[in-house]
């Protein structure tokens, strides 16, 4: 009798894996959908969360990037493809300069379409906060593109997102970035010519 009664509880949860398997199944396109749909607001929501930087960020960071694999010298900066990117100079920005800099960073507009494709990256900031790293990125003004750390189920993945370079803030931010840790002459980014 008990034997009995354990097989009939098997036999139902084995019926009721393969009901929500087929269900699963059969509805795969939506659910792929939905998770699509969750990672693209999931980067929507990271860029405009890192395009708000909270005001007591107390030190940046600026780096001049290279995409040539010459040392080990990353300090964590990502180009295309995940590739790592040495630093060839640094400089920390405290006081009036930080905070310039981190009013800059919000000061243009952001978003997937403003990206084109090349990527070449060549400052990268950590702005930090309590001594700690608060947000770290990679930046191309020849593309407009820019790297995000965005969170999809515990673990973080690097993306590209894209800002306005053209516009009066991020030309004002390459300047103040050019004037305090100037590019070596073969990487300058050709200046634009931003209406006052």
């Amino acid at each position: 009798m008990k034997v009995n009664l354990i097989k009939q509880k098997i036999f139902k949860a084995l019926g009721i894996i393969l009901c929500i398997s087929v269900i699963f199944y059969l509805t795969r396109s939506f659910w792929h959908e939905q998770m699509h749909t969750y990672y693209l607001g999931k980067v929507e929501v990271t860029a405009q969360y890192y395009q708000r930087l909270p005001e007591d960020i107390e030190k940046v960071e600026v780096f001049i990037l290279s995409d040539s694999q010459t040392s080990d010298d990353t300090n964590g900066f990502f180009g295309d493809f995940d590739q790592p990117l040495n630093t060839l100079a640094h400089k920390t920005l405290t006081g009036d300069d930080a905070k310039k800099v981190v009013e800059l960073w919000g000061a243009f507009p952001i978003g997937r379409q403003l990206q084109s494709m090349c990527f070449n990256p060549v400052y990268g900031l950590q702005f930090k906060r309590n001594g700690k790293i608060y947000f770290q990125t990679s930046v191309c003004w020849e593309c407009s593109g820019y790297t995000l750390p965005v969170s999809i189920f515990g673990k973080t993945h690097i993306i590209q997102y894209g800002f306005e370079s053209k516009s009066k803030g991020a030309q004002n931010l390459l300047a103040i970035l050019e004037k305090l840790l100037p590019l070596p002459p073969k990487q300058k980014i050709p200046s634009e010519k931003v209406p006052g």
